[in-house]
């Protein structure tokens, strides 16, 4: 196993609901996680799936998200930093939905209350 999956694994030893909480909304924040341990050693960026609204870590070659090693559709994969001048509405809307899960997305925290109910406190530290 590589360093990166066995970073990885330390989450998946939490079990399914760390996996669905960041493959369900919070897959952003992972992807942060990964790049911050990895920038300063790889070649690494976080990117976007523009087709499947997913966020996942390109680390020297290869994307990877909370499941491992990941193949998305290379065509659909943006780096996040490029997204804002590729396409500046979708980019605030991302930012507002996925990222800052503006606290005032009653949707979004109803979801976690009923989906997530441990890691309600975690997400809501968040925004």
């Amino acid at each position: 196993m590589n360093e990166v999956l066995d970073f990885i694994s330390e989450f998946s030893k939490f079990g399914d609901e760390v996996k669905r909480c960041f493959t369900s909304g919070c897959c952003y924040y992972f992807a942060l996680s990964l790049y911050e341990r990895f920038k300063d050693e790889r070649e690494c960026y976080i990117a976007y799936d523009l087709v499947a609204g997913h966020f996942s870590c390109y680390i020297d070659g290869s994307y990877y998200d909370i499941t491992g090693r990941i193949n998305p559709e290379p065509s659909n994969m943006v780096p996040w930093d490029y997204l804002c001048e590729y396409d500046s509405a979708r980019y605030e809307r991302i930012m507002r939905d996925c990222v800052k899960k503006d606290r005032y997305n009653s949707l979004f925290l109803i979801g976690v209350n009923i989906i997530y109910p441990s890691l309600k406190s975690v997400v809501e530290s968040w925004i």
